[in-house]
């Protein structure tokens, strides 16, 4: 036994001497161990889910002797995505990547019969296998290679030449994996440009120095055009607030009688942008510490775009829901997969280049920990996305956002057709969904996730006509309804935001051309509390017979703890498995959250265990009913019952102006004054026990005004959502500052400040924030 243990030993040693020995002159050595990294298992989970899957799969009632799988039937690819091919690739590398490792009782480490059916597989797949029939392009030229390519590469010393480039051949270069030719569009951008750019590089590795070369040269061309440049097809990859956009709605013919005039937006961080992530850090790892190494612009813009768009769409491991699209509800996107392939794996990549690793080092720990731990590893600070249409609101103790939709953008993808059915129900998705997280555990977990219970006309801070069924309309393109185009765009051109980089404003102008009502709706984002308000909610048409109720709803999680309520002068409980009337309502509480109503309100709350897929899932909601009425409340995360009795009671926050012309609050503790003014010229006084004064602004704008007492000094903070061009003018009386852009009048006691905004799609609709000394 000994001398046969000698034997293997000496075997194993002259093996890997030999393809040192083979690899030593050839031009890609440097990158051998970067792509042998990619190639096995990241960690010891993987590792043991590669041996319990062989085992599964290859055992003699599944697998044939010609290399086959006797449960994928090949021909079977209808609406299938190339599954057949995707599924024998998968086992196959995973049975490779056995064979490698040494793991006490792993029968297929450097087993002889295990190598050799791996070998007919291969054989089977180059030479046997039908053509994969799949309609969709994508399965040829990324589901399919990418299966296949990590088995490839370590199996590439071990299998003959011939074989190896048959293989390459059939799945790579006849497939056209990577297109340059073809330029840039829908099929080489963004998540899909990533993955064949990968792909690409791989095709090329064991070819001539100058073909890969090229091949790089051209990769990352195209990745500096989307990451750096921005300058993508039809806006498709990295936007102007370093967010991802994927199927956007693209400029030119849509389908039935209609046109797009123009490009609308649709964040995908969550989807197809952690896809991209993903994939790019795959290629920076391929190529780091080489001669090949991605050039440091194209990584330091890379990584802005994780730390100014993309960390701030996660709280721990849950990730904001409409930016997953339709990925919304497959069960594990929101609450899994999304925060691991591009939080987790991306930034463990990312942190051993040298560029804001504090930054990255705390999105590990928050991750790692369902949330930060202290306040130096918390995420603070507020996000406009201005190209997106999103507020995100981060503090310690908790994450607010809100997602709308103008003219410039497009609502949460929804597929319904009898090809494919993905969040066919997410019509109201885009319509001002208020994400409140602070425990990480609000939308469920994997396999168990809120959304599939989830009431989709109860979309936590939308407002609609509640019929109790939601239009079904998809957006997959020339399967579904032709006259389907004006259900996925908004009318509305007044959507935006404000943000100094620590609070935030943002409003949005209702106007679905498909939805019966319309209104306007802010947004106001301070350290304690989230204020929500909305007012000239109308009906196109009016019909007191057959007129349905108008619902705003305050929230829809996971229940936790109780719910309680006050509409008198005590408290009381919401019994389980109930929905709940509150006339007058002064405040709802669950899960240290408080929703407060400062002019009052006729709430309903709803505690019910529900079923669905064979789980069950105890869900809170509640919600508002107020119809063509104004509506107000406010949020107050991490609060008692008694302190949220005590906000409403003496609130810090005060709303001062709620109409057809302006939304404005004041928050006393902080100094601000925020405000969408809908209507120009508009002029307000504003008086302070510190210091009162008056002003008028020219232009319809968003605004903050914060007053620093400790040095006297003003900060200004202005947007405006239209996005057009312009030079808003703000004349306050009664002060005089001095800053950046500024005059003051004595004879009319008066300064002028002046903000320029372009329409330069790089920064149009994008807050500008001037400080001023107080003379």
């Amino acid at each position: 036994m000994l001398i046969m243990e000698m034997t293997r030993l000496k075997i194993c040693v002259l093996m890997v001497m030999f393809m040192k020995f083979c690899s030593a002159g050839r031009f890609t050595s440097e990158l051998d161990d970067n792509f042998k990294l990619l190639a096995m298992p990241e960690d010891a989970a993987g590792e043991r889910y590669s041996i319990r899957l062989s085992n599964k799969y290859v055992n003699p009632s599944k697998i044939n002797a010609d290399g086959s799988f006797n449960d994928i039937t090949y021909t079977d690819n209808t609406y299938k995505w190339s599954k057949p091919f995707i599924t024998h690739g998968d086992r196959l590398t995973k049975l490779i990547q056995s064979y490698l490792l040494p793991h006490r009782g792993n029968r297929f480490y450097q087993n002889t019969k295990t190598w050799e059916w791996i070998v007919k597989s291969w054989e089977y797949l180059a030479y046997s296998a039908p053509n994969n029939t799949d309609w969709n392009w994508w399965g040829n030229q990324i589901g399919v290679p990418r299966s296949l390519w990590a088995g490839l590469f370590l199996s590439r010393d071990k299998i003959n030449d011939k074989l190896y480039d048959d293989l390459i051949q059939r799945y790579w270069t006849r497939r056209t994996v990577w297109d340059y030719e073809r330029k840039k569009d829908g099929f080489m951008s963004a998540s899909n440009l990533a993955n064949r750019g990968f792909l690409g590089l791989f095709e090329t590795y064991f070819q001539s120095e100058k073909i890969f070369e090229t091949r790089r040269s051209q990769v990352l061309e195209y990745l500096t055009q989307e990451i750096v440049n921005k300058t993508s097809y039809q806006g498709e990859g990295v936007g102007a607030d370093y967010c991802i956009h994927v199927h956007n709605l693209h400029a030119g013919f849509y389908e039935g009688n209609h046109t797009n005039s123009h490009i609308r937006l649709m964040i995908y961080n969550g989807g197809y942008g952690a896809e991209f992530l993903k994939r790019f850090g795959s290629i920076y790892i391929a190529l780091h510490n080489s001669s090949y190494a991605v050039k440091e612009i194209l990584l330091s813009e890379f990584i802005n775009v994780f730390l100014e768009c993309h960390q701030y769409l996660v709280r721990g491991r849950t990730f904001e829901p409409t930016s997953v699209g339709r990925n919304i509800d497959d069960n594990q996107r929101v609450t899994y997969w999304a925060s691991l392939d591009s939080v987790y794996k991306v930034v463990r990549w990312l942190l051993e280049l040298d560029y804001r690793k504090e930054e990255l080092q705390n999105a590990i720990t928050r991750y790692l920990n369902h949330g930060p731990t202290s306040a130096s590893n918390a995420l603070i600070g507020n996000r406009a996305l201005f190209a997106s249409d999103m507020m995100v609101h981060h503090r310690q103790s908790y994450m607010a956002s809100v997602r709308m939709f103008s003219a410039r953008t497009v609502r949460p993808e929804t597929w319904a057709s009898s090809r494919r059915t993905e969040n066919p129900d997410g019509y109201y998705t885009g319509d001002g969904f208020v994400t409140l997280l602070q425990n990480d555990h609000e939308f469920g977990s994997r396999y168990n996730e809120i959304f599939q219970y989830y009431d989709w006309e109860k979309i936590p801070g939308a407002t609609v006509e509640y019929s109790g069924q939601v239009p079904r309309e998809g957006m997959e393109r020339n399967v579904g309804n032709p006259n389907g185009f004006p259900h996925h765009i908004s009318n509305a051109v007044f959507v935006g935001s404000a943000s100094d980089g620590m609070y935030g404003v943002s409003a949005m102008v209702y106007d679905r051309p498909t939805v019966k009502i319309t209104m306007k709706k802010s947004w106001f984002f301070f350290d304690d509390e989230v204020v929500c308000l909305g007012n000239d909610i109308e009906r196109r048409e009016t019909n007191e017979v057959t007129e349905l109720p108008i619902i705003t709803t305050l929230n829809q999680v996971v229940q936790n703890g109780d719910i309680a309520y006050s509409n008198s002068g005590t408290s009381q409980y919401v019994s389980p498995s109930t929905t709940t009337h509150v006339p007058n309502a002064k405040w709802i509480h669950h899960d240290n959250i408080g929703y407060v109503f400062p002019n009052g309100a006729g709430a309903n709350i709803d505690s019910h265990v529900k079923k669905a897929n064979g789980k069950t899932l105890k869900v809170a909601t509640m919600w508002m009913e107020h119809g063509v009425e104004p509506y107000a409340y406010i949020m107050c995360p991490g609060v008692t019952i008694a302190q949220t009795e005590e906000r409403h009671a003496n609130p810090s926050v005060a709303i001062l102006q709620q109409d057809s012309n302006a939304h404005i609050v004041y928050q006393s503790r902080l100094d601000i004054l925020s405000m969408v003014l809908f209507t120009a010229p508009f002029s307000f006084v504003h008086l302070d026990t510190e210091m009162s004064f008056s002003f008028t602004v020219d232009q319809a704008c968003i605004l903050m005004i914060r007053h620093f007492q400790s040095n006297n000094t003003l900060s200004i903070t202005a947007s405006v959502p239209t996005h057009y061009k312009s030079t808003v003018q703000i004349a306050l009386a009664g002060i005089h500052i001095t800053g950046l852009d500024s005059s003051y009048s004595p004879n009319k006691t008066e300064s002028v400040v002046l903000f320029y905004f372009t329409d330069d799609r790089m920064a149009a609709g994008k807050s500008q924030t001037k400080n001023f000394q107080i003379v």
